[in-house]
């Protein structure tokens, strides 16, 4: 088996729209044997649907993706082809760009699967690890946010003007998506959304820094439309300039979300934060 490791893929250019199939597509996931054992490579590229499989394209590089155990198919049917990670509540849809971890194989075995996997899905194979994500999109609009780091995002999304009391903050506007950025040394923890919400929580890492990401639907009835919820909090970050020593700052994000779609966006925004160089 080989395996990459700690790789790259890298693509560019356009990825499409969304693909909308009407036949059946091919689903191939790992058996959940409770080994724990995951390749730890990372691919980017693109969520393509060919053949009525959805494959990892790179370059010239088009890999079959063999999905984690609980990975979930949403769409078809004529509407939008998403693929949901539930240890993150995150997905991808195809024709989107995907952050996804684990490693190229060679072959498979097929009593290791959920079901035979069609001639029509030939090789290479994608071994996917939990934790895939949509990747932010190449042509997205750079943004030097209040606090000390800077993000990039999509140009429907108005910058509004807002003043922090003792932090710095910035808001995003959009059709789809609200999202709030709060970064001091009172901007540290998340509550817990309520008991009984559907709560997922899993951590990542953002420019070398953990971020715990919480995603969540608010059940009070005044988050009508706007009830998707995503809360992201980074913890121990350089001290602010201007700000007295002593205490860690922390950044944390609040995004309010219309579907589950504009969710996977604002993860893929969270992903683009790039904070400046530790203040001395």
């Amino acid at each position: 088996m080989r395996a990459l490791l700690f790789a790259v893929l890298a693509v560019a250019g356009c990825t499409g729209a969304p693909a909308s199939p009407t036949a059946p597509v091919h689903f191939p996931k790992v058996l959940d044997t409770g080994d724990g054992a995951r390749l730890q490579g990372l691919g980017t590229g693109v969520l393509r649907l060919e053949g009525g499989c959805l494959r990892l394209v790179a370059g010239a590089g088009s890999r079959l993706i063999i999905w984690t155990p609980g990975a979930r198919l949403e769409g078809g049917g004529g509407q939008p082809l998403r693929v949901v990670d539930p240890t993150t509540g995150f997905g991808v849809e195809a024709g989107e760009r995907i952050v996804i971890g684990g490693g190229e194989i060679d072959a498979v075995e097929a009593n290791g699967l959920n079901g035979p996997i069609p001639a029509s899905c030939p090789g290479p194979y994608w071994l996917a690890a939990e934790g895939f994500h949509a990747a932010p999109d190449v042509g997205w609009t750079p943004i030097r946010a209040t606090g000390p780091f800077s993000l990039k995002a999509p140009a429907e999304l108005r910058r509004l003007p807002v003043r922090g009391i003792d932090s710095a903050v910035d808001r995003l506007d959009g059709p789809g998506l609200k999202l709030d950025f709060d970064y001091g040394q009172y901007s540290c923890g998340i509550p817990d959304a309520p008991a009984g919400e559907r709560h997922v929580v899993s951590t990542s890492y953002v420019d070398q820094r953990p971020v715990k990401l919480d995603r969540y639907a608010a059940a009070s009835p005044e988050a009508g439309e706007w009830a998707e919820r995503l809360q992201a909090n980074f913890t121990n970050l350089e001290r602010l300039a201007g700000y007295p020593p002593g205490m860690a700052n922390c950044l944390a994000v609040h995004a309010r979300c219309r579907t589950d779609r504009d969710c996977d966006v604002a993860r893929s925004i969270i992903d683009t934060i790039d904070f400046d160089a530790p203040s001395r």
